[in-house]
């Protein structure tokens, strides 16, 4: 996947939780559907943020945990609970059943492992710091690139 050099990117760290890997079961859903929505919890990316990822051609995505990242594309945002299916099915049992509150949605439609290496080459847009040192040094659970 190659970006424009001015495209923003946005940046979110999930966790595997209950030893469920996370982008496995997402993965399972976009192969079957071409699309899964990634739900976050916690602090919603500001609306400035997303904002500037409409100026891009693309809708770009990092999803990063400790272990593995992600680079995404993806082609709507939802404030609410879609409706029209592509949920991992773990969201029922883990979160939704348990009345944990999702802040945004992202309606991923192509995804690509990268590896950790690629983020060094990139910079956080309010810092200008190298993203892979962003992340390891900072709490924030998102960031703009």
């Amino acid at each position: 996947m190659l970006i424009k050099k001015r495209d923003r990117v946005l940046v979110i760290r999930y966790s595997n939780l209950k030893g469920i890997n996370c982008m496995e079961k997402h993965l399972e859903v976009l192969n079957d559907l071409n699309y899964v929505w990634f739900g976050k919890i916690g602090s919603k990316p500001r609306k400035s943020f997303l904002d500037m990822l409409a100026e891009n051609e693309t809708n770009y995505l990092i999803l990063n945990s400790k272990e593995e990242s992600y680079f995404c594309t993806f082609d709507r945002v939802n404030y609410t609970l879609p409706q029209e299916g592509g949920i991992p099915p773990y969201y029922k049992d883990t979160f939704l059943d348990k009345g944990v509150q999702f802040s945004i949605f992202f309606r991923i439609i192509t995804t690509v492992k990268i590896d950790k290496h690629t983020l060094d080459n990139f910079v956080v847009a309010s810092s200008a710091n190298n993203l892979n040192n962003a992340i390891n040094l900072s709490m924030a659970s998102h960031f703009l690139a």
